[in-house]
């Protein structure tokens, strides 16, 4: 009986732990069913960390996938106003994992109005299927609000350095920064997670690197040396990086040789420019050592030295500028003097800045901190070439005229019909009724004449080679022709940016989605019907380099081209820092020629004397590439220019439209030397030239490289003209010096240098155009060991042409000289 009762007793319980047991598996089941991926960061700051307006840069994401199965999500970031245009990305995420990604946003161009921060929402949607289902976050609600700090301070610093030194790079930099009055701010990435693109340094003007970290981010590397040749400024601190960095990030050009490391207890700065060599600051003592690296420097120019080793080198790379120092930063600044106070700023106080640059750090901030050199061509350049490259037909002047004839010879045939049958009262509505007919006949002539041109895209890209590298800087400008209004989605399969006139209008939400680090798609553009101009920039990789080379022989120069990716090239000039250019002749296997006859005029840049429309399309954009500004010159190095076909930059605009165009390219051309004893003939466009001496500077403005005036009194000016330093040493045979002057009732002399002193070698009065002068005096047609012949040329006063009497400068007729070149003749000879 007592075993039967404990038996009973025992089913109640199986059954209770049974039940027990199956809701539990229902509960976890269900809670399993409930749980989605989350954010766990949403919009997080990423990359440079800090969005100035209208600028590209980098937003963060942190994603939890918390249940059994992939989960693939749509993570979406907009700008608080701005929600018709979105920005983010497509994300797969492993079962029970955690993912950190980002994705470019690119900052409104207005910033809110007293507000230091970016207010932004972001989204999240399940898109394992092919549906978007939304994933509410907390509470319900729908999006996640964060915020992001605004840029609003000129020239923008980054910092890539470890922990460990942060503390004492900033000092430094804010030292830089003071120098030229700017506030403190600095950017410190993460070493972890550096801006892999380089449109993620969109925002930067200048970074400093002070540790060897980079190396190990590839894509990283990629970005930044894209971003230096686009304009950055990059300092190296070479005593905290390795030598390594500086061919990693600029090529084979430019090469830092380390010799050895030494401390110093004391130390003298010595600058350098084109006055020469002079102290800069005082000689310092330290109590505790300060490390330089004494190294060679390749291709590289020295600003300041210690102990006549380089300890601040410069070198341009693209359009942008390197910095690399070798002396430890605690040489580089120094501490408040008494009486001197930091300088006001609003909204940044200097109390924690402690340390201020000496006089040569303030010399090397003020040539860091400036503005990137812009590049030669904009997509604005191109807006007529493309244009002109898709034309639609309007409606023919027949047509129109044969529509509006017969509507005028109708009205009249009514009216006479109407006024026979005594009925004019019809002739109103009838006369809207021809009117409103007509009208629907013009529309449709003119439809019909641009339906009859197909969907076409034209581009017109500028391309910026490196002899030394594997990456060309493209820029340039797309016209994307549609007959009818369109919703298109733009893609980018190879990174870079399409930037089009977005339309938002309409309740249309744009979406830039990005699949990959160099793939992105754009959704819901709307293309209006016509043209619709898509300004673009990338970067192009190639596996070897495109160079020039060229040397000088008795026909000028010749030398070969290695074209790499561009086909079909034609229309190239050499492009010279004198300002004056030549015609290239290319041939079939990229060799090239250029000679004393392909010199262009000013103004011209094809040699042929009758151009086709594309050819007219090319003048002007060389027009354009060429045009003088006050403060610098296009190009600073000899440069080959040529058309060529466009390169397939992964950009998509039209589906299922194939582009049309061409591409100027810029190949910087390099020389070798000839052997010795070659003739040589040196056109007159690669021998530059200065006016020397405190007295000349008036004639000719050597910045500028242009002649000044006009003048009223007569001048002497005294000419270095350098001639390359391939063909050296050189012995002259001739010279040709041509002037291009208008200096009516005035004696023109040429001067040579004879033991120091001039003499006259010709002479000329009243000279009015262009005059050639020929000079094979072997006694003045010196050259010294920096490859240097000095010429001078006087223009006299005004004399009266009967009397010969001086003329009052107010009462002469002034004198200008447009243009002056000089042509050599010679043989090199054995060093």
């Amino acid at each position: 009986m007592r075993s039967v009762k404990s038996g009973a007793s025992c089913v109640p319980k199986c059954r209770a732990v049974v039940i027990l047991f199956l809701a539990l598996l229902c509960s976890e089941a269900g809670a399993e069913d409930d749980r989605r991926p989350y954010y766990a960061q949403a919009g997080g700051p990423a990359g440079l960390g800090t969005y100035e307006p209208g600028k590209w840069g980098a937003a963060a994401v942190q994603l939890v996938n918390p249940t059994k199965v992939p989960a693939e999500v749509l993570s979406l970031l907009n700008f608080r106003g701005n929600s018709n245009i979105q920005f983010g990305r497509r994300v797969w995420i492993p079962p029970r994992a955690r993912r950190l990604t980002w994705f470019p946003i690119r900052a409104p161009e207005s910033a809110p109005a007293r507000k230091n921060v970016w207010e932004v929402q972001s989204f999240l949607f399940d898109v394992t299927t092919q549906s978007e289902t939304p994933i509410p976050a907390a509470f319900g609600q729908m999006q996640i609000e964060n915020i992001l700090p605004l840029s609003r301070g000129p020239a923008l610093t980054g910092l890539i350095v470890d922990d460990e030194h942060e503390d004492a790079m900033r000092e430094l930099i804010w030292a830089v920064r003071l120098a030229r009055n700017y506030r403190k701010t600095v950017s410190v990435m993460n070493v972890q997670r550096l801006p892999p693109t380089v449109e993620c340094l969109d925002g930067l003007d200048q970074l400093v690197i002070a540790t060897d970290q980079v190396f190990a981010d590839t894509a990283a590397c990629i970005a930044i040396r894209e971003w230096l040749h686009r304009g950055g400024q990059l300092w190296i601190l070479l005593d905290r990086v390795e030598p390594e960095l500086v061919s990693r990030l600029t090529g084979d050009a430019f090469q830092v040789s380390v010799v050895d490391r030494i401390d110093l207890t004391r130390l003298q700065f010595h600058s350098h420019d084109a006055q020469g060599q002079r102290p800069s600051g005082e000689e310092r003592k330290f109590d505790h050592p300060i490390e330089m690296v004494r190294a060679v420097f390749t291709g590289f120019r020295a600003s300041h030295t210690v102990d006549g080793w380089p300890a601040a080198a410069w070198t341009k790379v693209g359009r942008g500028n390197l910095l690399v120092t070798t002396v430890g930063s605690r040489a580089w600044l120094r501490g408040w003097a008494a009486g001197e106070h930091a300088p006001a700023k609003v909204g940044d106080a200097h109390e924690g800045v402690f340390l201020v640059a000496t006089e040569p750090l303030q010399e090397v901030a003020f040539e860091l901190l400036t503005e990137a050199e812009p590049p030669p061509l904009t997509p604005g350049d191109f807006e007529e070439s493309v244009s002109e490259q898709i034309g639609y037909r309007i409606a023919s002047r027949g047509k129109v005229g044969a529509l509006l004839g017969a509507f005028s010879i109708g009205l009249v045939v009514i009216g006479m019909f109407l006024a026979r049958r005594d009925s004019l009262e019809h002739l109103g509505w009838l006369g809207s009724v021809a009117v409103v007919l007509t009208s629907v006949s013009l529309l449709a002539v003119g439809r019909a004449s641009r339906e009859a041109v197909p969907r076409a895209v034209a581009v017109t890209q500028f391309v910026e080679t490196s002899s030394f590298t594997d990456e060309f800087q493209v820029t340039g400008l797309a016209a994307a022709y549609s007959p009818d209004k369109s919703f298109e989605s733009l893609v980018g399969s190879r990174g870079g940016r399409l930037t089009p006139e977005l339309d938002v209008h309409g309740g249309t939400v744009l979406r830039m989605i990005s699949t990959d680090r160099d793939k992105w798609e754009l959704h819901n553009l709307v293309l209006p019907a016509g043209q619709q101009l898509v300004p673009f920039s990338n970067s192009y990789h190639v596996s070897h380099p495109v160079t020039a080379t060229a040397t000088f022989g008795p026909n000028g120069l010749y030398g070969q081209i290695s074209v790499g990716p561009f086909e079909q090239s034609s229309d190239a000039i050499l492009a010279l820092p004198s300002g004056h250019n030549m015609a290239v002749n290319l041939s079939d296997k990229g060799h090239f020629t250029s000679g004393m006859n392909d010199v262009l005029v000013s103004g011209q840049f094809l040699s042929e004397s009758l151009l086709s429309d594309e050819q007219r399309r090319r003048m002007e954009i060389y027009h354009l590439l060429f045009r003088r500004h006050d403060d610098r010159s296009y190009p600073e190095k000899p440069t080959l220019l040529m058309w060529a076909r466009p390169l397939d930059l992964g950009f998509r605009i039209l589906e299922g439209v194939e582009q049309t165009g061409s591409a100027l390219v810029s190949i910087p051309l390099d020389f070798t030397s000839p052997a010795p004893g070659t003739p040589v003939v040196i056109p007159a466009p690669l021998v530059s030239y200065r006016a020397v001496g405190a007295e000349t500077s008036f004639a000719y403005d050597n910045r500028r490289r242009k002649w000044s005036g006009p003048f009223n009194k007569g001048l002497d000016t005294v000419l270095r003209f350098r001639i390359p330093q391939q063909v050296l040493p050189i012995q002259l045979d001739s010279v040709t010096l041509t002037i291009d002057i208008k200096a009516p009732s005035r004696e023109l002399q040429i001067l040579g240098l004879l033991n120091g002193e001039f003499t006259i070698l010709d002479s000329r009065r009243s000279p009015l155009g262009k005059l050639g002068f020929e000079i094979d005096r072997a006694d003045v047609l010196q050259v010294n060991s920096d490859g240097d012949l000095t010429l001078g040329i006087n223009v006299g006063d005004a004399r009266d042409g009967e009397s010969n009497r001086l003329l009052d400068p107010s009462e002469a007729q002034t004198w200008t000289i447009e243009d002056l070149q000089l042509e050599l003749t010679g043989k090199t000879v054995a060093q």
